[in-house]
């Protein structure tokens, strides 16, 4: 590619790299910034310079920009309802954990064989959530 995509709109909107094998073979690679044009446009123009370059006049159609009348827009008459997928009787739940407190269940899950470094403050918090849920099972 002439230039990384994220470039190519601060440098020039169309760039063109021409690579020239030893074999003979050559590659052309094309960036043209998506505010210029868009896919089918993209192809349109390339196959329209190949045409030119070949001097196959023939093959050179003038663009027609007919995708509308090829896809017209439908006609949407849906009325919005802003209240729709608003739930009033919510439960919302916030959970505080003392820093010291999650420092000492690290340090109580730490010296586990199965791990090779230390838990980290949410995998602390879910094991220590896990373990009170086994309690509960079988003390029941």
């Amino acid at each position: 590619m002439p230039f990384e995509l994220e470039d190519i709109t601060n440098l020039l909107p169309f760039t063109v790299q021409l690579n020239i094998f030893q074999c003979g073979g050559f590659a052309i690679g094309q960036c043209i910034s998506y505010k210029i044009v868009d896919g089918l446009l993209y192809f349109m123009f390339s196959k329209i310079w190949v045409a030119i370059a070949r001097g196959d006049k023939a093959n050179v159609n003038p663009l027609e920009f007919i995708s509308s009348t090829l896809f017209p827009p439908k006609d949407f008459n849906i009325a919005y309802d802003g209240g729709v997928g608003i739930t009033k009787d919510m439960v919302i739940k916030r959970f505080v954990f003392d820093a010291f407190q999650v420092e000492n269940l690290q340090e109580r899950y730490a010296h586990n064989i199965y791990l090779k470094k230390g838990p980290t403050r949410v995998e602390t918090l879910c094991m220590e959530s896990v373990c009170e849920g086994y309690k509960g099972l079988y003390q029941e």
